[in-house]
């Protein structure tokens, strides 16, 4: 995956998996499935998370996508039902999103969504972007 983590093995994978599954059981939202209505095969995942490996940036949004699916407007439309999910919850107050330097589109995504940046974490090397849910905020 050219813009975000990959796991080194099978075993890793589903480590990764599973943290997340429990993940999902605590906060009541983790990432979903992403797959094309007419072929049913799946292109990617996404939506929101706390990062059960690194929890301290709190709820997160994020989408990861095959090359194949890139520009065909599937993370607008991932973002748009995350978002929707964000601020129906009532417990979400701020989501952090990160786009590398690199990822033009990402980043243009995000800030069409409303996200500012913040600032660029250079050991993730990665912008960090941010959204408030509160109608003032």
């Amino acid at each position: 995956m050219q813009h975000t983590h990959h796991d080194e093995s099978f075993a890793a994978c589903r480590e990764r998996v599973l943290v997340r599954e429990w993940r999902r059981r605590h906060d009541g939202f983790a990432p979903w499935v992403v797959r094309r209505r007419e072929a049913e095969d799946v292109i990617g995942w996404g939506g929101l998370y706390v990062d059960p490996f690194d929890p301290d940036w709190g709820p997160e949004l994020g989408y990861y996508f095959h090359p194949k699916a890139w520009g065909q407007g599937y993370a607008s439309e991932l973002v748009k039902a995350a978002l929707e999910v964000a601020q129906g919850s009532g417990g979400i107050e701020t989501l952090t999103a990160f786009a590398r330097p690199e990822n033009i589109s990402s980043r243009k995504l995000l800030l069409r969504h409303g996200f500012k940046h913040i600032d660029f974490v250079p050991g993730m090397n990665r912008g960090r972007f941010g959204l408030s849910l509160h109608p003032c905020g």
